[in-house]
Parts: C-alpha cells; structure tokens; sequence
C-alpha cells in the first residue's frame, strides 16, 4: 500500500498521503475503506484532508483513481464527508476542477484545495469551527 493514513486524535480529521509508487485502483479502494471505516467510528461527519502533493500519475492513471472515488462510502459523493485536497500540480489542479465541475462525477462534497497538509488540516478545523 503506498497511502499513508493518519487520524488526528479526538478530531473528526483524517489525512490520506498518497505515496509513490502508486496503484491508482487499488490505493483509493483502501483508503475509502480506511475512511468509512474512520466515519462510522466517529459515528458522524468527518473531514478527508488527501495529500496528493507527490503524485506524479499519467492522465490515464489519474482518470481511473477517479473513476474509482465516485459513489463510494467514503469518497467525494459522500455527503457524511467533506474532502479537502492537499497539491499544487496540474493533475491535481485539474482533478479537482473536473470532479467539482463535470456532470459525470455527480455531487460532490470537496471543501478546498490548498498546497500543503498543515494548511489542509487548518482549513478542514476552521470549517469545523464554523457549523458548531
């Protein structure tokens, strides 16, 4: 597995650090497992801050990952999680745009883009903070 996954303890935050080299299908499949899983622990909404700041796929690759995201517990279209991408790169950049944009993807629930983990995680908290 090249994700690494790290719950904030006593937070309803969890980071997924996407790592090279990566399985596009199999590395997404695990970490929405991960995070459902991290959801019904929490048995409430939580917040999915993904570090894609490494990734480093082709255009295919990147198309099947998304492919995978879409309709899944723990993924964009789940409204019980709010998403939060950490990366600077054109795919990522693009990914985003197109999962927020495109009708294919359906309804997504991603917050913001930002360019590195600690500010992910600031924003997911201020989010947080904002809907008490």
């Amino acid at each position: 597995m090249t994700i690494e996954l790290q719950e904030l303890p006593g937070e309803p935050i969890i980071t997924v650090a996407v790592r090279m080299p990566h399985d596009p299908q199999a590395d997404v499949v695990l970490s929405l497992q991960a995070v459902s899983d991290f959801k019904k622990k929490r048995d409430g909404h939580v917040y999915r801050v993904v570090d894609l700041s490494l990734f480093d796929l082709s255009f295919s690759e990147a198309m099947v990952a998304m492919g995978v995201e879409v309709g899944k517990d723990g993924g964009i279209n789940d409204p019980d999680v709010s998403t939060v991408y950490v990366g600077s790169g054109e795919w990522v950049q693009f990914g985003v745009k197109a999962f927020r944009e495109q009708e294919q993807y359906g309804t997504v629930n991603i917050l913001h883009l930002c360019e590195t983990i600690e500010e992910g995680i600031a924003f997911a908290r201020s989010d947080i903070e904002k809907k008490k």
